[in-house]
């Protein structure tokens, strides 16, 4: 459910009627992370063709902002995708910083290196993980029921 909700962010976030068949291909990926850690899970993102921008979404930005990010795509070749967007967080204590997310997707062998940043921090967090491409229909079929929701 939770994935799903993700994706319907990213999906929403894209306007909807947009789909691969209109160039736009949504991936979702799974890293072996710990629920109170800095790298989420799981992530969805989607780059807009013809532009250097992306979507991005995972459970920290739906904690924070409640809303997917837009990303800025820094390299996008034939072989790999770099993404790189930032959410401003507060941790348990309530120390605020601005964390810096990058993202390498190795589109040939479906994984991503997803890498987060504290501004101000010495500190980063690392991890690699396996993705996939969402078919046109799974990705039509989040946008129809977000729409429906949205609309309750």
């Amino acid at each position: 459910m939770r994935m799903k909700k993700l994706v319907f962010a990213v999906v929403v976030a894209l306007c909807g009627a947009q789909t691969q068949a209109q160039g736009i291909s949504l991936v979702e990926c799974n890293f072996d992370a710990g629920p109170r850690e800095w790298v989420p899970q799981v992530m969805a993102f989607a780059v807009q063709p013809g532009t250097k921008s992306a979507v991005v979404s995972d459970p920290i930005l739906l904690h924070f902002t409640n809303a997917p990010a837009k990303a800025r795509v820094t390299s996008n070749t034939s072989s790999r995708t770099k993404l790189r967007w930032q959410v401003n967080v507060a941790d348990r204590r309530g120390t605020r910083t601005t964390m810096v997310y990058t993202a390498t997707y190795n589109k040939a062998r479906q994984s991503m290196h997803l890498r987060a940043s504290a501004l101000g921090f010495s500190e980063s967090f690392a991890k690699n993980g396996q993705c996939r491409q969402m078919p046109v229909e799974q990705a039509e079929a989040f946008r129809r029921a977000m729409e429906s929701f949205a609309q309750q």
